[in-house]
């Protein structure tokens, strides 16, 4: 069944079993559109005292145990002057977050945002520096510095995300959200979220909030930007188009680090959900590969 969904997940699956994907895609439907329909967007999170906020911001949504590529992230961050806020389940974990909240039983990293952000109206500050990570990358340490520059590189009030899917449509891939913004942003912001709902099924929030996301934001008023565009990874037109059903986590991980993306996929290494031939074994193995190619 394994080599099954790998098959039907990967770019060379051919007509037949892409419009098998799709028949089986619409069946389960039904069943996501009733987990919509049920679940709504009420809080999960309350954060008591924004006070102890400063204008710069580090939150951390972590799933399990704290690790070593983890801390590096923190350390990182907590040079360079963030508050650091850590969400989990680990309560012992807590020790390295300036702030740490126990993450709800459905673990949905967009309700945390949501209700993260939603108390942002709440901060007296003109200005604020926000970087929002999930734990499914292991980041290059090395290149962090870099990768912060790059970040706030984007203009203020723009929300900047890391890499874009074609498939099966296109849409921002989440794992990573950051922005600068002013007085009259932070307000705004703090309401650009609320629709989010907490979806009981994983294959549900990637259809009605992954896919939707930047449809959504935008009708905000937020212009989106991107570290690494669907268009980036291919050298013509041609093959950018024919390279649609690629994720460029999965499938296109060693060309990321060329475009200033020097991180890897923790799934790819733990279980290679699509079949990609040359993923690396372990997460060291995967860092001396990254460190090589970029």
């Amino acid at each position: 069944m394994h080599s099954v969904v790998r098959f039907l997940r990967s770019p060379y699956r051919g007509r037949t079993a892409t419009g098998l994907l799709k028949i089986v895609n619409w069946s389960f439907y039904p069943i996501l559109a009733l987990d919509f329909c049920l679940s709504n967007n009420s809080r999960r999170y309350v954060i008591d005292d924004v006070s102890i906020f400063t204008p710069n911001i580090f939150a951390y949504v972590k799933h399990g145990k704290i690790d070593a590529f983890d801390l590096e992230l923190f350390d990182f961050f907590k040079k360079n002057g963030f508050f650091c806020i850590l969400c989990s389940d680990q309560s012992t974990d807590s020790r390295v977050a300036d702030l740490w909240l126990e993450k709800n039983c459905l673990g949905r990293d967009s309700s945390f945002l949501r209700d993260l952000t939603h108390d942002f109206s709440k901060l007296r500050l003109d200005n604020l520096e926000f970087a929002f990570f999930n734990d499914s990358m292991i980041w290059d340490s090395e290149e962090l510095p870099k990768l912060l520059v790059k970040l706030r590189s984007f203009k203020e009030n723009s929300i900047v995300f890391p890499t874009e899917s074609n498939n099966p449509r296109n849409h921002v891939q989440p794992y990573l959200l950051y922005v600068r913004l002013n007085r009259e942003g932070l307000q705004r912001f703090s309401q650009s979220f609320l629709w989010i709902k907490t979806l009981h099924f994983k294959r549900s929030l990637v259809k009605f909030i992954e896919y939707a996301f930047r449809e959504k934001i935008e009708a905000f008023g937020w212009e989106v930007q991107l570290l690494v565009k669907h268009r980036d990874l291919f050298d013509s037109d041609l093959e950018a188009i024919t390279g649609n059903l690629i994720n460029p986590n999965q499938h296109a991980w060693d060309r990321l680090p060329r475009l200033g993306l020097v991180g890897i996929k923790r799934s790819l290494i733990k279980s290679n959900p699509v079949g990609v031939i040359n993923a690396p074994k372990s997460f060291e193995e995967a860092l001396i590969e990254l460190r090589r190619i970029k």
